[in-house]
C-alpha cells in the first residue's frame, strides 16, 4: 500500500515543482529586456513632454505614456527634451522594452533614417538634463551608449 502510494505521489510532487517554478513571480522591479530583441522600430509622434524622462507619444488612435529607459532627470526643466523632439520634427523611432503599469518604458531615437540618428536617453545625460539611474541602466539593450555617455560627460568635467 505505501508503495502504490509512493508512486501516485512522486509524479504530482514533481509537477507541482516544475509548476511553482514555471508559474511563480519573478517581479524584480527591474526592467528586464527580452531575451532576444526585436530591434525593430516604430515611428511615433510626439504629443507631450511630461518630464526630462517620461512622454507621450501617438501613433494613429493609439497613444502611450513612455518612460527613458536607463535615466533620471538631472533637472526641471524639459526645455533640452523639447529642442531635441522638436530638431527631429516630433517624430521618434521607439523600442519598447517593457510596461511597468500604465507606463511604457522604451529606447527612443532621434533623427530616425538620417546621419544623426542618436539615442535620446543618451543625448540627455550628454546635455546634463539627465543622469544614469544605477537601478536601471544595465537591463537597457543600449546600455553601452549610456556608459558612453556618462564617461563623456565625466571626462568634460574633468577638463
Amino acid at each position: 500500500m505505501k508503495q502504490k502510494l509512493a508512486v501516485i505521489l512522486l509524479p504530482l510532487l514533481a509537477m507541482a515543482i516544475v509548476g511553482f517554478f514555471r508559474f511563480r513571480s519573478n517581479d524584480t522591479g527591474i526592467i528586464q529586456a527580452p531575451g532576444e530583441m526585436d530591434w525593430n522600430t516604430d515611428e511615433w509622434v510626439v504629443k507631450d513632454i511630461t518630464s526630462i524622462d517620461t512622454l507621450v507619444v501617438e501613433r494613429g488612435r493609439e497613444q502611450r505614456r513612455v518612460k527613458l529607459c536607463g535615466i533620471q532627470p538631472a533637472t526641471e526643466s524639459t526645455e533640452i527634451m523639447e529642442r531635441l523632439i522638436a530638431n527631429s520634427s516630433e517624430r521618434v523611432e521607439i523600442a519598447f522594452l517593457g510596461q511597468q503599469a500604465e507606463i511604457w518604458v522604451a529606447e527612443i531615437w532621434v533623427n530616425a533614417a538620417t546621419e544623426q540618428e542618436d539615442l535620446l536617453n543618451g543625448l540627455l545625460i550628454l546635455e546634463g538634463a539627465a543622469v544614469v539611474d544605477e537601478s536601471e541602466w544595465m537591463s537597457c539593450p543600449n546600455q553601452r551608449a549610456l556608459q558612453a555617455a556618462l564617461e563623456l560627460t565625466r571626462s568634460d568635467l574633468n577638463d
